[in-house]
C-alpha cells in the first residue's frame, strides 16, 4: 500500500461521525472500506473485545445497514475474538438476529487452523483474481436477495407514479412534459435533502416531520437560499397542487424502522446508475385521466439502458486524462475543460472530476505539502491520515472543468443532482458554511451553464434541411438543435469521455424519422453517416473529434465490429487518415454489461496525429 496515491489505497480508515437518533449514539460511516481502485469490495466494522457480538445483535444489523445502502455484496464484523461475514444483498429488517445473512463465523482460536478459508475469502488476491465476485456473487440462501440498489430503484419508480397519479388528479390540465419534469425536480429535491442529514448538512428528520405540501415549499425556499444550485429555484411547475398525504408516505419510507437506508454511506455513482435506469421510463398521461409509465422509444430500440461499472468509467477517464495531466501545474489544469457530451446520469463525469480532485490532491503532497495545509488547500480530518481537498477548490473544479450535454432533459436534471452531491461528499456543514461566510457564494454552484439539454448531435444546420423547425413547436422540442458555439463559446474541449448510444440509425426512423433524414443528408457533413448501415455512436465520435481543441482527448467505451465490418469502413477511414487513435482496449467476447451481451473495447484518440497506437 505504501506509495499507492492515498485514493488507491487499498484499505482507507475512515473518520467517524458520532450522532445521536433516539437518545443512542452511533457513527455515521464504517470504521474501515476495502477497496480495489477507487471501488469499495467490503466495509469492516471493529468492536472492543468487551462487546459481545455473539449476544448483541446491535452491531451485526447496524453493519448490514451500512453494507446494504453501500451496495455491497459483503462486509465484516469483528471484536477480534469473533470475526463476522455477512450477506449485504439482503435488506436489513427491524428485529433480524444475528444468523440472519451470516455467510461465515470464525472465533479466535480458529484463524490460524482456518486461516486459508479465511484469506481465500477476504484477501486482495481474492480480489484481483474475480475469486471475490464468484463467490459472492452465487451464495444460495434461503432468503431473498434485495440488493440496494434494486429496491431503491423500485422505491423511486412507485414514487414517481404515486405522484404522477396524484398531480394530475389535482390538476388535470398539466401535460407530459410539465409532469415528468416536476416529479423528478420533487424526488431529486428530497433525496438531495435525506442524503444531506445523514451527511450532518441538515437537522435529521427534517423531512420526516413534514406534514402538508406548503411545509415542503417552505423548505425547499429554505434550501434554495442557502444552496443556491438551481436545484430548489422555484419555478412554474411549482405551482401545481400536490397532496399532503402522498408526500408524508414517501417521507416516512425514507426512515428507520420503514426502511434500513444509511444514506451517509451511499455513493453518488450509485445513486447515478439507479437513475440511468429509471430514466428508462416515463410518465404518460392516458385519455381516461390515469398515469402509466411507458419504455421510451429510443430505449426500446437499444434494448434498454445499461449502466457502465465503475470500474470501467475510471479506466476510461485515467487513460483519456492521464496524457493530459501528468506533470502539468495546477494553473494549467484548471482551464482544462472535460465533456460529456451524452452524459445520462452523469456518471463519468463524476469520475472524472474524482479524478481531477485526486490529481490536486497528489500534486500538493508532492509540492510543499505544508504551505497547501496553511492555507487550506488540502487538510486531515481527525483519526485519518488521509488529505481532503478544501471544498472551495472542489467547488471550482466543478464548476470551472466539468461539462455535459444530454438530449433528456431528465438526465440533464439528474446529472447536476449527482455532481451536486459529488462536491459535498466529505465535506462538513461548518466547512461548506465557513466557504459561505469567506467568499459571500452560495454554498452550491449553479450548473445551468455547465450541463445543458440538447442534441448533440443535430445542429442549426438542420434547419437548412427543413425550415419548418422554427414555427412547428413540437418538431423543435423533438430534434432540440444544439448551437455549440452559442452554448460553450468558441473554446474546444480537452477532453470528451462518456458510453454513446448503440443504435442503429435505420431503426431510428420509427421514431425520429426526421432526424435521421438529416444524418443521411448532404446537409448534415457527417462522413460516417455515408455508410449504407451505420450505428449512431459513429456519429458521436465524429462529432467528439470536432469539439476538441488541438490536444483534445477522446475515451469511449463502443462496439468493436466497426474494426472488422463493411459499415465501419468510413469510421475506420476517419480515424485511420489522420492517425487519431493512441489506444485501444479490446475486451474480446468477455462481457463488460450485466445481462447484455455486447463486445466492446474502449477507444481513447486523440486530435493530434499519433505516431504509435499502444
Amino acid at each position: 500500500m505504501r506509495g499507492l496515491p492515498q485514493h488507491l489505497r487499498e484499505v482507507t480508515h475512515e473518520a467517524t461521525v458520532v450522532v445521536e437518533e433516539d437518545g443512542v449514539h452511533r457513527s455515521k460511516k464504517p470504521d474501515y472500506s476495502f477497496k480495489v481502485g477507487t471501488e469499495v469490495l467490503f466495509f469492516l466494522e471493529t468492536k472492543k473485545p468487551a462487546v459481545n457480538i455473539t449476544v448483541d445483535s446491535a452491531p451485526a444489523f447496524q453493519l448490514r445497514r451500512y453494507g446494504w445502502s453501500g451496495n455491497l455484496k459483503i462486509s465484516v464484523l469483528t471484536n477480534f475474538t469473533d470475526l463476522y461475514i455477512y450477506d449485504c444483498s439482503i435488506r436489513p429488517r427491524e428485529g433480524d438476529g444475528i444468523g440472519v445473512a451470516m455467510i461465515a463465523h470464525y472465533h479466535f482460536d480458529e484463524y490460524i487452523e482456518r486461516f486459508e478459508e479465511i484469506y481465500n475469502l477476504l484477501s486482495k488476491e481474492a480480489a484481483l483474481t474475480g475469486e471475490f465476485e464468484n463467490r459472492f456473487e452465487n451464495i444460495r440462501r434461503a432468503v431473498r436477495r434485495e440488493p440496494f440498489d434494486q429496491y431503491f430503484l423500485s422505491q423511486i419508480k412507485s414514487w414517481r407514479n404515486a405522484l404522477g397519479e396524484d398531480i394530475l388528479q389535482n390538476n388535470p390540465d398539466v401535460d407530459n412534459e410539465t409532469l415528468n419534469i416536476f416529479v423528478q425536480r420533487i424526488l431529486n429535491r428530497t433525496i438531495f435533502l435525506r442524503i444531506c442529514e445523514d451527511r450532518c448538512l441538515e437537522n435529521y428528520e427534517s423531512l420526516r416531520n413534514i406534514t402538508t405540501y406548503q411545509e415542503l415549499k417552505t423548505m425547499f425556499e429554505t434550501a434554495d437560499r442557502k444552496y443556491d444550485s438551481g436545484l430548489f429555484e422555484l419555478l412554474d411547475e411549482d405551482r401545481l397542487i400536490v397532496s399532503d398525504g402522498v408526500l408524508i408516505e414517501i417521507f416516512q419510507s425514507l426512515y428507520y424502522p420503514n426502511n434500513s437506508y444509511e444514506f451517509g454511506v451511499i455513493e453518488p455513482y450509485i445513486i447515478g446508475q439507479i437513475y440511468e435506469l429509471f430514466l428508462d421510463e416515463k410518465l404518460e398521461v392516458q385519455p381516461d385521466g390515469h398515469v402509466v409509465t411507458k419504455e421510451k422509444p429510443e430505449v426500446v430500440d437499444s434494448q434498454g439502458a445499461v449502466n457502465t461499472p465503475k470500474n470501467i468509467t475510471d479506466i476510461i477517464v485515467e487513460e483519456t486524462l492521464q496524457p493530459l495531466y501528468t506533470n502539468k501545474t495546477l494553473d494549467k489544469v484548471s482551464e482544462y475543460r472535460i465533456a460529456d457530451i451524452c452524459c445520462g446520469a452523469g456518471n463519468f463525469l463524476l469520475s472524472a472530476f474524482e479524478y481531477i480532485c485526486n490529481y490536486y490532491i497528489e500534486f500538493y503532497q508532492s509540492n510543499n505539502l505544508e504551505d497547501a495545509v496553511h492555507h487550506g488547500d488540502v487538510y486531515q480530518l481527525p483519526g485519518s491520515t488521509n488529505y481532503h481537498l478544501s471544498y472551495e477548490i472542489k467547488r471550482k473544479i466543478l464548476k470551472n472543468n466539468i461539462f455535459g450535454v444530454d438530449i433528456d432533459p431528465l438526465a440533464v436534471e439528474v446529472s447536476k443532482f449527482s455532481l451536486l452531491l459529488k462536491v459535498l461528499e466529505g465535506s462538513t456543514l461548518e466547512e461548506v458554511e465557513a466557504y459561505h461566510q469567506h467568499t459571500h457564494n452560495k454554498i452550491l454552484p449553479n450548473l445551468d451553464e455547465n450541463i445543458k439539454n440538447g442534441n448533440s448531435l443535430v445542429d442549426g444546420t438542420y434547419a437548412q434541411l427543413n425550415r419548418a423547425v422554427y414555427t412547428d413547436i413540437s418538431l423543435m422540442n423533438k430534434i432540440k438543435m444544439f448551437d455549440w458555439h452559442s452554448e460553450f463559446g468558441d473554446r474546444g474541449f480537452d477532453a470528451i469521455i462518456g458510453n454513446p448510444p448503440y443504435i442503429r440509425v435505420q431503426n431510428m426512423v420509427q421514431y425520429a424519422g426526421e432526424e435521421y433524414e438529416f444524418y443521411k443528408s448532404h446537409i448534415s457533413q457527417y462522413r460516417t453517416a455515408k455508410s449504407e448501415t451505420l450505428d449512431k455512436y459513429y456519429l458521436f465520435i465524429e462529432r467528439s473529434l470536432s469539439l476538441l481543441n488541438a490536444d483534445g482527448m477522446i475515451g469511449y467505451i463502443v462496439p468493436h465490429k466497426f474494426m472488422n465490418i463493411q459499415a465501419g469502413q468510413k469510421l475506420r477511414e476517419l480515424l485511420s487518415e489522420n492517425a487519431h487513435v493512441e489506444k485501444i482496449v479490446h475486451f474480446g467476447t468477455f462481457q463488460i454489461f450485466k445481462s447484455r451481451t455486447t463486445y466492446t473495447c474502449i477507444l481513447v484518440l486523440a486530435k493530434r496525429q499519433q505516431e504509435t497506437l499502444k
